[in-house]
């Protein structure tokens, strides 16, 4: 157990650890359901959780799902507050002097009436993973893929198909640094009971993608063979 610092009698949750690991970034169902952080201290002792600094958290209403960037200036969450497109949808804020400022919608390229939620952008900083029950979804919470065209504009999701997706709630995706394996949680057929966490191996296609460059020696001669 990470210890009664951290968890409550609440349902408490982990959202996402920042890249040094010393950073923590909880939900707590504590009244509607914000977002906490903790840190790890010298003796690898996490603080007592603190609210998310700024206007990430909604009086009222919930807040989940972060992804921060890999430079630590953006940041994506979820939430169901007033004035979105509907249901639980995407929005975006940067930092302004060292603090999370005006979190904005994320808008209707990416967020539908329907629910919008696990946000993950991946090292690059352009490819934006997400789950929709909206955009063509087969059914349920499907993982889509937004590239960012320039600084305000993101491409139309495209749905990740089959079998990452599947007529089940597929949701929380991740993807790997060299971008070979993916993770996710889903309610698919096969599972051991609810939600499971599921591997896809990306690998075969990166294999398909590589251009293999070189040049061949005679053994005999030590002279390059003409192409």
């Amino acid at each position: 157990n990470i210890g009664t610092n951290v968890n409550s009698l609440y349902h408490d949750s982990n959202l996402y650890l920042t890249r040094d690991g010393k950073t923590l970034y909880i939900y707590s169902d504590e009244g509607n359901g914000d977002i906490f952080y903790v840190t790890e201290n010298s003796s690898e002792e996490w603080s007592k959780p603190k609210p998310i600094e700024g206007r990430i958290n909604s009086s009222g209403f919930a807040e989940q799902s972060v992804c921060i960037s890999a430079d630590g200036e953006f940041m994506l969450f979820a939430s169901n507050r007033p004035g979105g497109m509907g249901g639980f949808d995407i929005y975006g804020c940067y930092k302004e002097n060292g603090k999370w400022a005006r979190p904005f919608n994320m808008g209707p390229q990416i967020n539908t009436k329907y629910d919008e939620d696990g946000p993950y952008l991946a090292n690059d900083g352009i490819t934006l993973y997400f789950s929709s029950k909206g955009h063509e979804s087969m059914g349920g919470f499907d993982v889509f893929k937004s590239d960012l065209i320039d600084d305000d504009t993101w491409s139309n999701p495209e749905n990740m198909g089959f079998p990452t997706n599947t007529t089940k709630d597929d949701i929380y995706f991740t993807i790997s640094a060299n971008e070979q394996h993916g993770y996710y949680a889903s309610d698919k057929k096969g599972g051991y009971g609810e939600h499971d966490i599921y591997l896809i191996d990306y690998l075969e296609k990166s294999l398909r993608q590589s251009v293999i460059q070189g040049r061949v020696i005679d053994e005999g001669t030590g002279e390059f063979l003409a192409a």
